[in-house]
């Protein structure tokens, strides 16, 4: 039905936009314009010397046709998820061969049908690059968020501006419901503080463009 390949195609993007080639360029010994010269024309998009490749956008954008993707907005996710990878592979962050493979079989054995449309677009070797860099995207910002939770500081104005954002009077809430919007809004914080440095790792990335 038309819902269901919705649904799995939607999840196929969000866990493939990671799916790129480890090809590394010169761009780091000449100027932006240079490289731009000499970026292949198969490749979309050079993020600190690792290339995105137009096969790989491509298959993403296209790969169902009830589901209509935008390219640019595709790049864009890719461009900044990629940056958090190699930020945290920069730092340590690793998914042994055992943690990828029990993730692999719980989308086998949990979301079949999707894990089998997966692969029939973008084959087991790439399905399985592309779920390890989720792993280390998801892992990384696990570790920076858990480095910042511990600093963030909880006051009642704050907290009555978020409830009051989202139509709450937090003075009327119960104890009990009070220490619950503690809670969202430090879940709400800690994810803003990852947004803002994901985007100062966007910022500082070397990245270089091909037309698309």
């Amino acid at each position: 039905m038309k819902s269901d390949r919705l649904r799995i195609s939607m999840i196929c993007v969000t866990i493939l936009l990671m799916l790129t080639s480890c090809t590394n360029t010169n761009s780091n010994t000449v100027n932006e314009e240079t490289v731009f010269e000499r970026l292949p024309s198969d490749v979309i998009v050079c993020v600190n010397g690792e290339n995105i490749y137009r096969y790989e956008l491509e298959r993403t954008i296209n790969q169902d046709d009830d589901v209509s993707l935008d390219a640019d907005t595709v790049i864009e996710d890719s461009i900044k998820m990629l940056v958090v990878v190699q930020y945290g592979k920069e730092n340590g962050i690793e998914i042994s061969e055992s943690e990828l493979e029990a993730q692999l079989e719980l989308y086998r054995n949990t979301y079949e049908t999707i894990y089998s449309h997966a692969v029939d677009i973008y084959g087991e070797d790439d399905l399985k690059k592309g779920i390890l860099y989720r792993m280390i995207f998801e892992k990384t910002k696990e570790k920076l968020i858990s480095e910042v939770y511990e600093d963030i500081i909880i006051n009642d104005e704050d907290l009555s501006q978020f409830c009051e954002e989202r139509e709450v009077d937090y003075n009327a809430l119960s104890a009990e419901e009070k220490e619950i919007a503690k809670g969202a809004y430090m879940d709400w914080k800690c994810n803003q503080e990852f947004l803002e440095f994901q985007n100062k790792l966007y910022d500082n990335a070397d990245i270089v463009r091909n037309d698309y």
